[in-house]
């Protein structure tokens, strides 16, 4: 399958006192084609040189094409005119983020009627609210997630990441389980990572550590 500007992230190490800053560096082909990145630091050795950190960068290839890249500081890094206005616009209610022509708003209401809306000048307006989500318990109670905090776990020019968490609520404010969510954005690219997670303190507890399943 063709690739266009697909993104790709991923980590790499880094030997002690080797980095300091990644501020010069990028990623280079074997034809010295220069590869933008963005990067996070995610660690740092005790000498504050960089332990680890995550890329982004965003590839182009045809099928069954491969492709090496060098890690490099002898490229200076390469601007794409136009990330400049991929950023996250922090707003009373909400967080706007525009990849290109499409428009994403998260919002920071707990009592929001939804958490996710997507428009553009090409799209429908679409809107993913709490029901969207909801889980019914066995007396048929109702209870969907809402937000508690949200923060900005991810920012280069070419993603940006949220982090989100909260709990399930039913009509009566009460509570019962908690949930955490990842939200990745892409520079022009009309589309997210959209990761969701349920945690059940309260979970069954067989022995062995095994699932029952009755009989």
């Amino acid at each position: 399958m063709k690739r266009n500007l697909e993104p790709v992230s991923f980590g790499m190490p880094f030997p002690k006192g080797r980095v300091k800053s990644l501020d010069h560096f990028c990623f280079a082909d074997e034809n010295q084609i220069i590869y933008p990145c963005g990067h996070t630091v995610l660690a740092r050795w005790d000498d504050h040189s960089i332990k680890w950190a995550l890329f982004d960068v965003q590839i182009s290839m045809q099928p069954n094409e491969r492709l090496t890249l060098f890690f490099s500081d002898q490229h200076p890094p390469k601007h794409i005119p136009g990330t400049e206005d991929f950023k996250i616009e922090q707003t009373k209610n909400c967080l706007l983020i525009r990849t290109g022509d499409v428009r994403f708003s998260v919002n920071s209401d707990p009592i929001a009627p939804g958490f996710l809306s997507i428009s553009g000048e090409d799209i429908q307006t679409i809107s993913l609210g709490h029901g969207d989500f909801r889980l019914t318990d066995s007396r048929d109670e109702v209870w969907v997630p809402c937000v508690d905090e949200i923060v900005i776990e991810h920012d280069t020019f070419l993603k940006k990441g949220l982090f989100l968490k909260g709990r399930f609520r039913n009509k009566h404010k009460k509570t019962m389980m908690d949930f955490f969510c990842r939200i990745s954005f892409f520079y022009q690219k009309s589309y997210v990572k959209f990761d969701f997670t349920i945690l059940n303190k309260k979970a069954a507890c067989h022995p062995g550590g095994g699932l029952g399943f009755g009989g």
